[in-house]
């Protein structure tokens, strides 16, 4: 088995995807909820801990597919992030889960 294999294997038991998040996907998983601030730059090292917090509740709640994706600013900026969801109920118990608050 290739690092790149077991990786991959990783990433599918935790309910991830490689790669960007396709059309095809956007369509699958039409409802979300947009976390302005949740970045690197404005959270700093608490960033990660707050996005593997997130990514764990998702792939351990959630009923049907979700993504997550950067979300940019017109000039390509890193400004949040965006969760999306295939079922409603999930995207709506995720926004009540987290309310994002970088202070």
């Amino acid at each position: 088995m290739t690092i790149v294999s077991m990786i991959r294997a990783i990433a599918a038991r935790q309910g991830l995807h490689i790669g960007f998040v396709t059309d095809e996907r956007r369509t699958n998983t039409p409802h979300t909820v947009e976390q302005f601030g949740l970045t690197v730059h404005q959270m700093g090292r608490r960033f990660a801990l707050a996005r593997y917090v997130r990514l764990g509740w998702c792939s351990k709640h959630c009923r049907a597919a979700w993504e997550i994706e950067p979300i940019r600013s017109e000039c390509g900026e890193d400004v949040g992030r965006r969760f999306r969801f295939a079922d409603k109920n999930d995207a709506e118990r995720f926004a009540k889960r987290f309310r994002l608050s970088t202070k």
